[in-house]
């Protein structure tokens, strides 16, 4: 969309005729129509995912709070909320926008998920060795690298071939949710006890997108109907990465949560 074609849509028709003063209304003055706000605004400006141990949902921030209720959705939701309500009820992915309806109007709101994200896309789900592969695709911490096997000219081999070779063999026995609940457990703690303090922050943010992105919702709720206890192990501080700061570990800990409240929603 070029420059002029924006101007028109957003802001002004360029190419409108000039205000006629026998076009406005009564008592209007042209100083009233100069002061007219050019662009609408929705009574939500903005949405936010909230996840604590108490509640799931999007905070909403109101530009209006005066009116009738207005009506949200998004994909697999749809809500009529009073203005000025705080919290709506999260369940399923966190959207990247959502829609407000009101005054017969409609227009999208951006959504910032529990990470800071504005606008986000979900990752798609991948098979879980792929996804596997993936997660365990962190960067070596430079004091390990001297440990670890390189190929030469494969160093930024970043190709799924690569990534399975990281792993090792795939034994098609594993592909069973106990399995690769166990396989899943063992190489993240195995991965975070080789991480330097410095990396632990970043790995953290890596760890908790590519456990709820990562994984499809059917691998999730297999390993829910066996009560597998990945997390809870995650927790545990014989496989958390080790000699956190108090700091580093009420982070880790934080993302743990985070994953198992979306791990428990409704898909």
């Amino acid at each position: 969309m070029d420059a002029e074609t924006l101007l028109s849509r957003l802001f002004v028709n360029v190419d409108d005729d000039a205000l006629n003063l026998t076009e406005l209304k009564a008592g209007q003055t042209d100083d009233d129509v100069l002061d007219a706000p050019l662009v609408d605004t929705p009574p939500v400006l903005l949405a936010e995912e909230v996840i604590d141990e108490h509640q799931r949902g999007l905070q909403l921030t109101w530009s209006d709070v005066a009116g009738p209720a207005v009506t949200l959705s998004w994909p697999g939701a749809q809500h009529e909320v009073a203005r000025g309500t705080k919290l709506v009820t999260l369940s399923g992915p966190c959207p990247s926008v959502i829609t407000v309806h009101f005054d017969g109007k409609e227009m999208l709101v951006p959504v910032v998920d529990a990470r800071g994200r504005f606008c986000s896309v979900p990752r798609s789900a991948a098979r879980f060795d792929d996804a596997l592969a993936d997660l365990l695709n962190f960067p070596v911490p430079l004091a390990e690298e001297d440990d670890v096997d390189i190929i030469e000219d494969d160093d930024n081999d970043d190709s799924d071939a690569a990534k399975a070779k990281a792993l090792g063999p795939q034994d098609e026995s594993l592909a069973y949710p106990l399995q690769e609940g166990m396989k899943l457990i063992e190489h993240v703690a195995a991965l975070q006890a080789e991480l330097s303090n410095e990396r632990l922050l970043d790995w953290f943010e890596h760890l908790e997108s590519r456990l709820i992105e990562g994984f499809s919702p059917e691998q999730i709720q297999a390993w829910r109907a066996l009560e597998l206890p990945i997390l809870e192990t995650l927790r545990d501080l014989a496989f958390r990465p080790p000699n956190m700061s108090g700091d580093q570990t009420k982070a880790y800990l934080t993302v743990i949560n985070r994953v198992a409240t979306k791990w428990s929603a409704p898909t």
